[in-house]
């Protein structure tokens, strides 16, 4: 995504932050991002919120702890911009893109869900792409510089769960709520077939998310590797539906077939003008969620050298950092929580 001067998109007429572009009306969020304060986020919030992303394996819970995470999140960004919202219910989507203190361009979306009275309850985030995310969290723990402490997660993740097949594919349990109408990329994904997905791609769709390391572009390269995904897969229900323009949001929750829980995972699905799809935008959640989707991609793409450019292999931490270093990730807001064991073991312990 290109990213444009956001100050031609706010007026003196209006009350919208300067990082509301486009048709983002959810102001109060974006300016609390922009102003980097923890009581504009604490306004937002429902005392009892809960937020998960992928970028971490556990939730946090509660008012303080979700608002002191986002402002220290806020304060490692350079600029964070919100491009586009659509609804559905009491549930907002919300694209952004952004930049680091480290130079890192990252692009993804938070997941908005409120009470009737307009409190968020529940708030989840997705980073692309794998290359970026690997770093991110290193923001948030603070290890000696450059050994990678969050990176030795992904390891244990993958020795835990591993990539077996453990549970058959369930194809009755591919399924949606009567809220999603989104049928012909959903039977796409029941039937695990790279074949069901290639008719539904224009010819230079784009697919990125949290388990490919940099962004695939071409029918036949996403339509294999959403294939093999979806064949990972042992069920999986679409539970909500948002449009907005050509944007498609999808909320969906399954469980992989060596029995790792997706919790919460959304997508985003762009289309032209003939309907064909021209985007994928996939986070499945939590952290280690996409990891093992990733390293499994890697273990059964049919090219091998193609499959360490584009999915997990354990030099992915070491080939981001030769990429953009993590000077600047450790900055004064940051939570310094090496010393804290009882957080590392919290941490660690998720999986």
């Amino acid at each position: 995504m290109q990213h444009t001067d956001n100050k031609a998109h706010s007026t003196v007429s209006d009350n919208r932050p300067p990082n509301c572009l486009g048709n983002v009306t959810e102001y109060s969020w974006a300016d609390a991002f922009y102003r980097k304060d923890i009581d504009a986020f604490l306004n937002i919030f429902d005392p009892r919120v809960t937020q998960s992303a992928s970028t971490s394996p556990y939730i946090n819970y509660g008012s303080q702890e979700v608002a002191g995470t986002f402002q220290w999140a806020s304060h490692f960004y350079q600029r964070c911009d919100f491009t586009h919202q659509a609804s559905a219910h009491l549930i907002e989507f919300l694209e952004w893109d952004l930049t680091t203190a480290n130079n890192m361009h990252m692009t993804g979306m938070t997941v908005l869900t409120k009470d009737p009275k307009g409190k968020v309850i529940k708030v989840f985030n997705g980073h692309r792409n794998l290359t970026e995310t690997v770093i991110f969290p290193e923001h948030f723990v603070k290890g000696p510089t450059g050994k990678g402490t969050v990176a030795l997660f992904h390891k244990k993740a993958l020795k835990k769960y591993g990539l077996d097949h453990q549970f058959p594919r369930n194809t009755l349990d591919f399924k949606a709520t009567s809220d999603v109408s989104e049928a012909a990329y959903i039977d796409a994904f029941r039937s695990g077939l790279s074949s069901e997905f290639i008719n539904l791609l224009a010819d230079d769709v784009e697919l990125s998310g949290s388990y490919v390391a940099n962004t695939l572009k071409g029918k036949n390269r996403v339509s294999h590797c959403m294939g093999l995904v979806a064949n990972f897969y042992e069920h999986c229900t679409f539970t909500t539906q948002a449009t907005e323009g050509n944007r498609t949001y999808l909320l969906y929750r399954g469980r992989l077939r060596n029995g790792m829980v997706i919790s919460d995972g959304f997508l985003i699905l762009v289309r032209n003008a003939s309907g064909q799809i021209t985007e994928i935008m996939d986070n499945p959640i939590p952290m280690h969620a996409g990891t093992l989707i990733s390293a499994y991609l890697a273990a059964h793409h049919d090219d091998k050298a193609f499959a360490e450019q584009f999915f997990y292999h354990e030099k992915l931490f070491a080939k981001a950092v030769s990429r953009y270093s993590l000077d600047g990730v450790y900055g004064d807001k940051t939570r310094d929580l090496s010393s804290i064991k009882g957080f590392l073991a919290h941490f660690f312990i998720q999986v």
